[in-house]
Formats: C-alpha cells, structure tokens, sequence
C-alpha cells in the first residue's frame, strides 16, 4: 500500500496523474501495478479508500494534469482561429477538433475543453444572429458570405438582410430551404459571368 501511495503521490505532485470525468484514471494505475480489470477495487479496501481519498483530493484543489492544460491551452489558440463548423454553422465540429488536436474526443466533452468550446459556441451564435449577410432564421444559418468573392460586401449585406427580412417570419424549414436554394441558383448579377 505504501508503495502505491508513493506513486500517486509522486504522480500528482508531477501533475502527471491522469484523470477521467473528473476521477482517478484507474487505467493508469492499473498499468503501473499490473492490476488485471476492475475487481481490484472491490476485493481490496484500502486500494479503494486510496482511490476515494485521491479522487476527493482532485475535485478539492482543482487538479488537472500539465498535460491537460497544454491541450486546453491549444485548443484555445486553436479556436480563436475560427475551426470548422458543423453543418448548421452555429457549432464547432468536435470530431475535426479532436483530430486537428490529436487528442480522444471524450476529453472535449469534459470540464474546461467543454467549457471553452460552449463558450465558443455562444459566440458563434451571437454572431450569427447580428449577421446582415449569413442570416439566422428558425434556428438555421443561411449562408451567403460563401458565394463568389466579386460580389461586394454591400451586396451580400443586402442580400442577406432582404432573405431575413422577407423570411424572417417563416418556421417551416423546408420552405426556407427551397427558397434559399432557388434564390442562391437564381441568375444574379456577377453569376456565371453575366
């Protein structure tokens, strides 16, 4: 017992201890004392206690491993750059993310990266429902900022501020679509070189 107390104490103090939805990684425990599955925590009590005692130590002082915090640390630079979207344009793509950072997927939907990424969220919806050229209508954004670059800004501010305005008001999505799509197919001036 006094070597694993060792251990974990060392491990933490190095701020090497992994953690997992806020506990204990048992997994790197287990490796480390070459503990087969998770009966042990059953069979032994004071391996237990131990884990109890550490896991209330973690939520108390606020511990994350420097590891966490150097991603966490990317993943803020990494979002400021304005990462892909998910197809509703007002979410950040997770799966993308977690590839960009080379970090599992589960850790962004966990604590701080969750956080950030919420607060990321937030912001990109803020935006979306001030935009005068990609407007937000019944929980949608309606992209026009994608279409040829000679149109000028003026014209996609109008463009986008006359959908909202003349659509605005419509709930049915589909109706939104099909209009949105006949209008982004429609001849407008600049398109196919006219």
């Amino acid at each position: 017992m006094d070597e694993m107390r060792l251990w974990l104490e060392k491990h933490y103090e190095q701020k090497t201890l992994r953690i997992r939805n806020g506990q204990l990684d048992r997994k790197q425990f287990q490796d480390a004392f070459n503990l087969k599955g998770g009966t042990y925590l059953v069979r032994y009590e004071r391996i237990k206690a131990l884990f109890d005692e550490f896991d209330e130590r973690i939520l108390a002082e606020n511990y994350r491993p420097a590891q966490l915090d150097n991603d966490l640390h990317r993943l803020i630079d990494l979002l400021r750059t304005d990462p892909e979207l998910n197809r509703n344009q007002l979410t950040v793509n997770r799966t993308r993310l977690a590839k960009r950072l080379r970090i599992p997927l589960h850790v962004l939907k966990e604590g701080a990266f969750d956080q950030e990424i919420r607060l990321h969220d937030e912001r990109i919806h803020h935006r979306a429902e001030k935009s005068l050229v990609d407007p937000l209508i019944a929980g949608r954004v309606f992209l026009f900022s994608d279409l040829p670059s000679k149109w000028s800004r003026f014209f996609l501010e109008a463009l986008g501020s006359q959908f909202k305005k003349a659509f605005g008001h419509v709930t049915e999505r589909d109706l939104l679509k099909s209009k949105y799509l006949s209008l982004r197919w429609s001849r407008l001036p600049g398109q196919f070189g006219g």
